[in-house]
C-alpha cells in the first residue's frame, strides 16, 4: 500500500511539474516576450513622434508591420520552426524572404543615416528577442543554454569572438524568412 502511494505521488508530482513548465512557464514566455515586441514598437513610435523618422516612410512602415506580425504569431514560433525555416531559405531560397529583403533595402535607402539607423536597431532587438524565446521555449536548448553562455563568455573574454556579425547585413538578410513570415501575419 505504501509503494502505492509513492507511485501516485510521484506521478502526481511529475505531472505539476509538467505541467509547470509546458504550460504556465511557456505562457509567462509568451507574454514577456510580446511586452518586449512591444516596448520596441513604442520606442519606433517614438523616435517618429520626435521627427527622427518620418511617419509615411515605407522603412517605418514595413518596421511597424514586421514588428506587428512578430508580436502576432510569437506563438507560432519554436526551434523547429526556426530551423526549418533557415534549412528551406538554404535549400531553395524563399522568394518572400527575398522580396521583403530588396523591399527593405530600398526603403531604408530613403531614409536620412539616423532613421536607417533607429530602424536597423529596432529590428535587430526583434530579432534578439525572438531568438531568446526560441532558446527559452526549448527543453533542449534551455538545458543547453549554460554551457553556451560560459563558451561565449570565455571566448569573449579572449578576444576569440566578436559580435560583429549579429549586427551584420549578412546576419540581417538570414532572417528575412522570419521578417516576410511576421510580416505576412500583419500586413501593412
Amino acid at each position: 500500500m505504501e509503494a502505492l502511494a509513492t507511485i501516485l505521488l510521484n506521478g502526481l508530482l511529475l505531472v505539476t511539474l509538467w505541467w509547470i513548465y509546458f504550460v504556465e512557464y511557456k505562457r509567462y514566455r509568451l507574454d514577456r516576450t510580446r511586452q518586449e515586441l512591444f516596448k520596441i514598437r513604442d520606442e519606433l513610435f517614438a523616435v517618429a513622434a520626435s521627427g527622427v523618422l518620418p511617419f509615411n516612410s515605407k522603412a517605418y512602415g514595413l518596421a511597424r508591420g514586421t514588428l506587428n506580425g512578430a508580436i502576432r504569431f510569437t506563438h507560432q514560433i519554436g526551434f523547429i520552426r526556426f530551423v526549418a525555416l533557415l534549412i528551406a531559405d538554404r535549400v531553395a531560397p524563399n522568394s518572400d524572404g527575398k522580396r521583403y529583403s530588396v523591399e527593405f533595402d530600398e526603403a531604408l535607402n530613403a531614409l536620412s543615416s539616423d532613421g536607417r539607423k533607429v530602424v536597423k536597431e529596432s529590428l535587430f532587438k526583434m530579432h534578439l528577442i525572438l531568438i531568446s524565446h526560441i532558446i527559452n521555449n526549448s527543453l533542449l536548448l534551455s538545458l543547453l543554454k549554460p554551457p553556451a553562455l560560459f563558451i561565449l563568455r570565455v571566448t569573449r573574454k579572449l578576444n576569440i569572438y566578436k559580435f560583429r556579425y549579429v549586427r551584420s547585413e549578412k546576419a540581417r538578410r538570414r532572417f528575412a524568412p522570419l521578417d516576410a513570415e511576421a510580416k505576412h501575419h500583419c500586413p501593412v
